[in-house]
């Protein structure tokens, strides 16, 4: 795991973003309610964490080296080592958990909220679940959330050859990555199409590229920085200003522009402990999310304390997950 504090930090309020926005869509409460309707509501879309993810897994593949199917099946060893453990447990405990059959008060919780874990699941819905090479719905899953893994998994089958690709052609034809984004802008894919995936990750290549070969020095002009993340906010979020369902080769460049400020900029003197800790754990934060808001259904006694509730156990869990059953090879 990179240990770029900034890094770490983008990776733990990403991860915040999609618990609260899980935590806001299921939540039938008049303020929420309201504030969901609202267009600064992008403050906790889980979509864009979604995409800021998928950026820096991109950022990570980047490399100067040609394509060796020796280091190709390793690397897709230790992936698979990496995600599977800590998935296929809470993914176990997930169907435990809705087998049980418990009540909870439907009118606390919107229909989104209301609409998991409510119908039988099979052996082989665990089977297809755990594989993560079925894209299917959310609703039709054990844990919602891991649509994103399915996704993950083919991305990291892909995208060894394709950098691989452009590493035998060469980097000054790398802007040719983008041809994926633009085709999949023409062709009124729906958002989380593959192609798309793989267009928004190709974005994370080449903001790493751009890293290897730049300084970026201006960033550290106060004014340059602010211009740059709000341009990078606005391309992320210019969808809740009227522009259209066609935003994920515009909200990729705005995530990639975001990774880069995250990777260039010192933190040294700003040291905050529970984000870079936050960090180190966000994969497994974002595997057991879900989970835990769905498992405390029936202890909702107000928004604030099945806040607190579900949060500290995401937490407490996957801090457990990544000291105990995480391989980090």
């Amino acid at each position: 795991m990179d240990k770029n504090v900034g890094i770490q930090y983008l990776r733990a309020i990403c991860a915040l973003v999609v618990y609260f926005s899980h935590y806001v869509m299921a939540i039938n409460n008049p303020v929420i309610n309201a504030f969901r309707l609202t267009r600064w509501s992008f403050i906790v879309d889980g979509s864009i964490a979604v995409c800021i993810f998928f950026v820096l897994s991109g950022f990570f593949y980047y490399n100067n080296r040609g394509f060796e199917i020796g280091k190709y099946l390793k690397g897709v060893k230790r992936k698979t080592f990496r995600i599977y453990p800590a998935h296929i447990i809470m993914l176990l405990l997930g169907w435990m958990l809705a087998e049980c059959r418990f009540d909870w008060d439907v009118t606390s919780f919107t229909e989104w909220g209301n609409m998991f874990w409510v119908g039988d699941i099979t052996f082989s819905d665990f089977l297809n679940s755990a594989s993560c090479l079925l894209i299917k719905l959310a609703n039709e899953k054990i844990n919602p959330s891991m649509w994103y893994l399915e996704y993950e998994v083919w991305l990291f089958l892909i995208m060894p050859f394709i950098v691989g690709f452009i590493n035998r052609i060469g980097w000054k034809w790398s802007w040719g990555l983008l041809v994926l984004g633009i085709v999949a802008l023409f062709a009124d894919l729906r958002m989380y199409h593959l192609l798309y995936v793989v267009a928004v990750c190709c974005m994370g290549v080449l903001a790493r590229y751009l890293c290897h070969l730049y300084e970026f020095k201006f960033l550290e002009n106060k004014k340059y920085l602010t211009l740059w993340i709000f341009m990078a906010i606005l391309l992320i979020v210019h969808n809740y200003f009227g522009a259209g369902n066609m935003f994920m080769f515009f909200r990729g460049i705005g995530s990639a522009m975001l990774v880069i400020v995250f990777w260039k900029c010192h933190f040294a003197s700003t040291k905050l402990y529970f984000l870079e800790f936050l960090g180190c754990i966000s994969f497994e934060f974002y595997v057991v999310q879900h989970i835990s808001l769905l498992a405390f259904r029936p202890c909702f006694v107000n928004p604030i304390v099945y806040l607190i509730l579900t949060l500290t156990i995401t937490i407490v869990v996957a801090w457990l997950l990544n000291r105990y059953v995480t391989l980090k090879w």
